[in-house]
């Protein structure tokens, strides 16, 4: 070992490309592009452990009911203006964020690229019984 308190040359790990040593400092060089990762979402909360699910909010449940009778009725799913009209939305904006989260959660899917295409998403149910391998 050399001076007291420094470490052998060998031991030292050089910076990864993109960063610059400058003084007692090593900071990202302005020319260096960062990778940003798409993590997948969160389920526990931040702290590790699962959350239970949220109940869906009134108006969810309120859009839920007008796609399900809309279903029945007409056997394809409602135009976003159609949902804001029956569930007291007039931005078809707000329509389609609810609808989204919905589809996050779930409890919608859809067929093609149109909310129009929607239908509700029933859950499976856990099997009883011998797990195969």
């Amino acid at each position: 070992m050399g001076p007291e308190g420094s470490v052998p040359s060998a031991t030292r790990r050089s910076p990864s490309p993109g960063w610059v040593k400058s003084g007692a400092r090593t900071t990202r060089s302005s020319g260096a592009k960062t990778a940003r990762r798409k993590h997948p979402p969160d389920l526990t909360g931040g702290r590790g452990v699962r959350r239970e699910a949220r109940a869906l909010s009134a108006r969810q449940e309120a859009i839920i009911a007008v796609i399900r009778s809309w279903l029945t009725e007409h056997g394809e799913g409602p135009t976003v203006r159609e949902l804001g009209a029956r569930v007291g939305l007039s931005s078809t904006s707000s329509v389609a964020h609810q609808l989204a989260q919905l589809e996050k959660r779930g409890v919608i899917g859809r067929t093609g690229r149109d909310w129009s295409t929607c239908c509700l998403v029933t859950p499976e149910r856990p099997r009883r019984g011998l797990r195969s391998r």
